[in-house]
């Protein structure tokens, strides 16, 4: 993919499980309109460190295996290569899981509008559905709903002689439908779901239901979507909301590759928290830059910061009674700040600084100037309010 020409949608802190070591590093990732690329560090973007192809991805947020673990989601690609991903808190969880589901289904639609319309007719012979986009959106979330929604289980695709995984069969779906009276019989329900995969809101899976919806047909009473058991759907996003995340047995034997042994015994987060995401913090032996998660309390009033892939036991704390805080604006102010005066790789994007009552200097360094002033208005207001 050319990223000088893709369109940039989100772009961010995530922490990406490895597929060899199976330990958790933290990586810059940019969303584009057809891929989700990652990089080993932000201002390293040059060369990329993997690519995530988004068409036919199968996205499940929260992901069930790691209920220890806050805020981790899993991709699924089309060749099935699963890729688990941890946001900084259930917020940035929930915007880049629904930045990544709407670009999948935007891709989706993409590339199931380029037939021409004549062909379009023959495939899809039914009358337009009675249901808006809201209510659409609202039909998918209530099919996904754990106690009353469409029973997510593990079916086997005989054609292929494989298990599919969190899928479902057409006859399940008509089924639904018709128990909640969102249609009147099952002519009707299939009009709909054909919809529903139209929109991308519907994925097939397994031989049989992938080659009814892909194929191109002479018959005037085709139809890509099929109410018999043989035919597998899944949800192109699945998303459990909070009280539906369903306790499943933990595989969190994670490991991190950074060796940072905490100046002082933080012990655990004491407070209410305030604010809490990823920063860079600038170390202050070594000058490199580390990404943390960081948590902001009052009562006592601390910020505490924790390897992405261990976010609750803190690495360090820092006391904010009486403490400054201010942006970096200009590479001078930059430069005044640093811990290395000597140091020739400077830059004051998106910086700022915190002083503390002892005069100890700590330079972090945000992902957007945005992030950067809600960073610095948040610490202002919770120092001054000390």
């Amino acid at each position: 993919m050319d990223s000088k020409k893709a369109r940039k949608l989100k772009e961010g802190f995530l922490v990406k499980k490895g597929h060899v070591r199976h330990n958790w590093k933290t990586r810059w990732f940019i969303l584009y309109d057809e891929a989700l690329v990652y990089f080993k560090k932000k201002n390293q973007i040059m060369y990329n460190a993997g690519e995530i192809p988004l068409r036919g991805c199968f996205l499940v947020s929260p992901c069930t295996e790691y209920t220890k673990k806050e805020g981790v989601f899993r991709i699924t690609t089309k060749e099935n290569i699963e890729y688990l991903l941890q946001a900084a808190n259930e917020e940035e969880r929930e915007e880049w899981t629904t930045a990544i589901a709407n670009a999948v289904r935007r891709l989706d639609i993409k590339f199931k509008c380029t037939d021409s319309e004549e062909v379009r007719r023959s495939v899809y012979p039914r009358t337009p559905v009675q249901f808006t986009p809201t209510q659409i959106r609202e039909m998918v979330e209530a099919m996904q709903d754990a106690d009353a929604g469409i029973p997510l289980g593990t079916h086997m695709c005989h054609e292929e002689n494989k298990l599919h995984k969190l899928c479902f069969t057409g006859i399940q779906v008509i089924d639904w439908l018709l128990k909640w009276c969102f249609v009147s019989n099952r002519d009707t329900g299939i009009n709909l779901a054909c919809a529903l995969l139209e929109g991308a809101h519907l994925q097939p899976v397994g031989i049989t239901s992938k080659m009814s919806f892909k194929r191109k047909t002479e018959f005037e009473n085709a139809t890509t979507f099929l109410d018999n058991p043989d035919a597998l759907y899944r949800f192109c996003a699945l998303r459990y909301s909070a009280n539906e995340f369903r306790e499943l047995e933990c595989s969190d034997d994670s490991s991190d590759s950074e060796d940072e042994i905490p100046r002082d015994q933080c012990g655990a987060i004491k407070g209410n928290v305030v604010k809490q995401g990823f920063l860079q913090k600038k170390g202050h032996v070594r000058h490199n830059w580390k990404t943390r998660k960081f948590i902001l309390c009052k009562d006592p009033t601390m910020l505490f910061y924790c390897r992405p892939s261990k976010a609750s036991v803190p690495v360090g704390q820092i006391k904010l009674v009486n403490s400054e805080v201010k942006t970096l604006k200009s590479e001078e102010e930059f430069a005044g700040a640093e811990y290395d005066p000597g140091s020739t790789k400077q830059t004051a994007g998106y910086t700022f600084l915190l002083r503390t009552r002892k005069g100890t200097k700590y330079i972090f360094r945000a992902a957007s100037e945005e992030d950067r002033m809600d960073w610095v208005q948040t610490l202002q207001t919770v120092c001054e309010n000390t």
